[in-house]
């Protein structure tokens, strides 16, 4: 066994490098602490106004690597203006909880779920609503982000990844 990155001219080297290297393998994803991770997606990246094709499907979802189900879980995803919870069905995978995401309303809610082993996703119809200030942002600022920040909007009581995730979403006039 070579013992040289821990003793002598080796351990200075990777003094202070070694504990962290395995605390952030062991708390990721996949690592043995099997950390919750949120990521999302549209499935398209471009919304046409005053169309028949101006609604997309958000799916955001929940990974769990471990074997066991994770608990009193709780997700917001906040809407970037101008976009609305549009008409359609609203569903999620996960266990329990209470799902709010109501048509018009520019917010998505699913408080105090369960993630089965394998992980759950939530899905919802977004629109860009072909209103006045809808236009007026599609001209002005036709692409936005749809951001889930850890730590603030989405909270695991095992913690979680801490990356953020991300979907963009582009509206042509």
């Amino acid at each position: 066994m070579d013992a040289s990155p821990f003793i002598g001219p080796g351990w200075v080297a990777n003094q202070g490098k070694v504990g962290p290297a395995f605390i952030n393998a062991a708390t990721s994803e996949n690592g043995a602490c099997g950390l919750p991770k949120v990521a999302k997606s549209f499935d398209k990246a471009d919304i046409y106004l005053g169309g028949t094709d101006n609604t997309a499907t958000l799916t955001i979802q929940i990974s769990n690597g471990t074997p066991v189900a994770i608990s009193g879980v709780n997700l917001t995803d906040n809407l970037p203006a101008p976009l609305q919870i549009g008409s359609g069905a609203v569903s999620n995978t996960c266990t329990g909880g209470t799902l709010a995401a109501a048509q018009g309303s520019s917010a998505v809610s699913l408080t105090g779920f369960g993630i089965p082993s394998g992980g759950c996703s939530v899905t919802v119809p977004v629109v860009w609503p072909n209103t006045d200030a809808g236009r007026q942002a599609c001209v002005n600022t036709p692409s936005v982000t749809n951001t889930i920040t850890p730590g603030t909007d989405f909270v695991s009581p095992t913690g979680q990844v801490n990356t953020p995730a991300t979907a963009p979403l582009t509206c042509h006039a």
